[in-house]
């Protein structure tokens, strides 16, 4: 039995060792262009596992270790990509997308594309295995529903009968699977309002929104504790303390690790994945090679492997499941300064900021200067499905288009920033903007709407957000403040973790 959970067989001395458990794989399908000229996104979720038989294992040998020593689930996903597009390619094409988003639709395009699984599985000594389930969306059809949106509301600025609420609530529910360019359209059909009814539309389009995807817990991390706080109920706070062989704690983020929801969290000597925080076993990925007083402050994930960044370490990554192989990217003295704000930039490539200068790196090592220094320090990098939006301290707001590496200034906001981030909207999003003094601003990228989060409390030092909760951190690190997404006027709750660490709070987190 092959021991690393990211693989399917190994070869060894003694023969093929074949996992025991299937491995859960993902399959994203998209551009699937219907009858009716629309477009599907599919995501085929199964489970894979090789064959014991004597003649499988032999066919999955040749059909896949000619050449390496190890099956990685990847690599066995890979390999049926390619006939899983083509079958739901020439399926969807003879009808409209109405068909294909219908339960039997649906439920056809499954069993499709589960039978050619089979027949891949056949030929290779692999089988599919259940749960199996189909996921689809049209982005075309969400378009189209909110250019009809846009028309509908201007029908009823001329006709001088808008119905703020009601209206926008029933039109947020055809549109829940809108992507792209959704949230620019929204925006656009918000201003052509009377300016008096727009902060109505805007908190009911956010309020219906928020019902979507409602978030349940807050995260917190200070010292070497994880601090829950169930926001559904009034339950106190939690701390649970986790292993600190690594040290302090720096940050925490939630991503996909083999196709399952996980906690990480940045050290000061390495990272931490949890894979179920009620029950806290962390795997510690260890890096050894730098004594600092800092942490890192963020990880990202790609496919086998975890990328972090550290203020004196530089870039360092691990293979998954090889916890105490680090490898050094790239050390600040190579890139001329300390990388912040980490992104992922496509499939083989990050994206960070070094002061004022953004640069991306690719996995070979090879460093790009992205567009000229900015007019100060980059303090977030936003990213949303076309742009990263960059936010530098003195108050400018930039954009990076994802293909093109175009980087163009948006606007600047006449006060200086500490602290910025993302609330998600209609597909796209709207940027949370601190300063030192005054509320924390809330603005569209592509439009003059302005709202606000309001509070006592000044100089926020962390913002996080989530289409129902907009959280921040206070000045002096002991207190959460927690507003609902709709409605900026005043918190709904504040919550102090002194009495359960006495370590301030290093970072947030909305799941």
């Amino acid at each position: 039995m092959s021991s690393n959970p990211y693989e399917i067989a190994r070869k060894q001395a003694g023969g093929l060792t074949i996992a025991v458990a299937p491995a859960r794989v993902s399959w994203e399908v998209p551009n699937l262009a219907t009858a009716d000229g629309h477009f599907l996104r599919a995501n085929f979720h199964a489970s894979l596992r090789a064959l014991d038989a004597l003649t499988e294992r032999k066919m999955l040998a040749e059909v896949f270790l000619t050449d390496r020593a190890a099956l990685s689930v990847q690599t066995a996903a890979d390999h049926y990509r390619r006939p899983l597009h083509d079958a739901a390619a020439r399926a969807v094409r003879e009808k409209p997308v109405d068909h294909w988003l219908a339960d039997d639709g649906r439920a056809a395009l499954c069993e499709l594309l589960r039978k050619t699984a089979g027949d891949v599985s056949f030929t290779c000594g692999l089988e599919v295995l259940g749960p199996i389930r189909l996921e689809l969306e049209s982005p075309t059809l969400a378009q189209q529903q909110l250019q009809a949106m846009q028309r509908t509301l201007a029908e009823q600025q001329a006709a001088g009968r808008i119905e703020h609420f009601q209206r926008a609530t029933d039109l947020l529910r055809k549109f829940e699977s809108a992507r792209g360019d959704s949230a620019t359209v929204v925006a656009q059909s918000i201003e052509s309002l009377n300016p008096a009814d727009r902060g109505a539309m805007l908190k009911t389009l956010l309020l219906a929104g928020s019902s979507k995807a409602v978030s349940n817990v807050l995260w917190a991390v200070a010292g070497t504790s994880l601090i829950r706080i169930d926001l559904a109920g009034n339950a106190a706070p939690t701390a649970i303390e986790l292993p600190n062989t690594l040290g302090p704690f720096r940050s925490v983020q939630s991503v996909a690790i083999d196709n399952r929801q996980q906690l990480v969290i940045g050290a000061r000597d390495g990272v931490l994945t949890i894979a179920d925080p009620g029950r806290p076993e962390a795997v510690c990925y260890r890096d050894s090679g730098v004594e600092s007083t800092q942490g890192f402050s963020r990880v990202i994930v790609r496919p086998s492997q975890l990328v972090a960044c550290h203020g004196e370490a530089g870039i360092v990554t691990w293979n998954l499941g090889q916890p105490d192989r680090p490898e050094k990217l790239a050390r600040p003295a190579a890139l001329g300064g300390s990388p912040r704000n980490l992104q992922p930039l496509g499939s083989k490539a990050v994206l960070f900021s070094i002061g004022p200068q953004l640069v991306s790196m690719t996995d070979d090592g090879s460093i790009q200067r992205l567009g000229p220094a900015g007019p100060g320090n980059v303090i977030a990098i936003v990213p949303d499905e076309h742009r990263f939006y960059i936010v530098y301290d003195e108050g400018t707001i930039s954009a990076l288009e994802r293909v093109t590496k175009t980087l163009i200034t948006l606007e600047h906001r006449g006060r200086r920033v500490s602290t910025a981030a993302g609330l998600p909207w209609l597909g796209g999003l709207r940027l949370l903007l601190a300063g030192d003094d005054g509320a924390i601003d809330c603005i569209g990228p592509d439009d003059d709407l302005l709202s606000q989060y309001v509070s006592p409390h000044r100089g926020a030092r962390q913002i996080i957000a989530s289409t129902s909760h907009v959280a921040a951190l206070s000045a002096d690190r002991s207190r959460v403040i927690l507003w609902n997404s709709w409605e900026g006027k005043s918190p709904v709750r504040e919550i102090s973790v002194a009495r359960l660490t006495p370590h301030r709070v290093a970072d947030l987190l909305l799941s």
